[in-house]
């Protein structure tokens, strides 16, 4: 067993070479449309890259993102490509992100570099509606054999193992509720909730029941019961008995499905401004976005609320302080 191998699938078209041939080209049809064929700097950009991606043997990662991204489109579904993945131009030139990284300065090696051992990141928005047929369409191409959905392990933490422990030694509920808000005055009542205290240190976070990870698929190279053991909860996908931290030791990385319900309320903007206006609106063109007086006005009011990533008050009160009418001044998502 080669703990260090990464075991997620190779291959995408039957072989590293021609998964190359096929990325390469592909990406340069990309490249054709967003950029000037004839400037050396992002010529040797693009190179570079795809360089480093079969250096390391990334050709079938991206080629697996980037056909779902193809089955996406050939859908009508929305997506978003988002995270680091939004460095590479490569990414870029496939349609997996819709963010210039030559535009705004980004550094690929953010992203992937010579040397990291583990896959790129590719964090991949889908509308809430949606992200089922994703699913289905990865088991149908790869294999149900060889796709699952990423497990996550619940553990116990400070009140949730008081209270289990308590049921444990059949106290009643407003002693439970009581030891659990108050610990402190509680805990050395009588010898029953001294015990509870004791053993609720040896408990914390431990396991205490299976869950899945709110984007994570993996999609393996031999079936994925090489690995682990399955879960198939009632909604009927199969999940992975073990974590992401386990699953990455093993060498199995996760791509990110997510869910966002914002993408579903742009969707059915789309279609109210269709049906009440009669125009329609390509929410794909950032470029002229990023250019819109009105846009630019909202975000400088903080009226951009139901927007993702940007709806937390730190953010609305950093825009309105900095009156940010400009892309490069918008907020960074991250924990505020």
């Amino acid at each position: 067993w080669n703990w260090a191998r990464i075991k997620n699938k190779k291959n995408v078209t039957g072989s590293a070479q021609a998964d190359w041939d096929y990325l390469r080209a592909e990406a340069w049809k990309g490249f054709m449309e967003r950029y000037d064929a004839g400037d050396p700097v992002l010529c040797e950009r693009f190179e570079r890259e795809l360089t480093v991606i079969r250096a390391k043997g990334f050709c079938g990662y991206y080629l697996i993102a980037y056909d779902l991204i193809r089955f996406a489109k050939e859908k009508k579904f929305d997506f978003v490509g988002r995270g680091s993945g939004a460095n590479s131009v490569i990414a870029y030139c496939l349609g997996i992100t819709n963010v210039d990284p030559i535009e705004l300065n980004l550094y690929f090696e953010r992203f992937l570099n010579t040397e990291r051992t583990t896959p790129p990141d590719f964090d991949i928005d889908f509308s809430w509606d949606n992200r089922d047929n994703v699913y289905n369409y990865l088991f149908e191409r790869y294999g149900a054999d060889h796709v699952c959905l990423l497990g996550t392990h619940v553990t116990y933490q400070k009140r949730s193992v008081i209270r289990e422990l308590g049921k444990v030694f059949g106290l009643p509920k407003g002693e439970i509720d009581a030891l659990v808000d108050n610990p402190k005055k509680f805990r050395s009542r009588d010898h029953i909730t001294e015990l509870i205290m004791r053993y609720a240190q040896h408990m914390r976070d431990l396991p205490a029941n299976m869950s899945i990870h709110a984007g994570g698929v993996l999609i393996t190279e031999k079936p994925i019961c090489t690995y682990t053991a399955i879960d198939v909860p009632p909604k009927g996908y199969p999940v992975s008995h073990f974590e992401m931290h386990s699953a990455e030791d093993l060498g199995i990385f996760k791509f990110d499905i997510l869910s966002q319900r914002g993408l579903g309320h742009i969707k059915e903007t789309v279609q109210h401004i269709r049906r009440n206006r009669n125009e329609s609106v390509d929410v794909h063109r950032f470029r002229e976005f990023k250019k819109d007086e009105k846009s630019r006005r909202c975000c400088a009011t903080a009226k951009q609320w139901d927007a993702f990533t940007w709806n937390r008050p730190p953010c609305a009160c950093c825009w309105v302080n900095c009156a940010a009418k400009t892309t490069s001044r918008w907020w960074r998502p991250a924990p505020s």
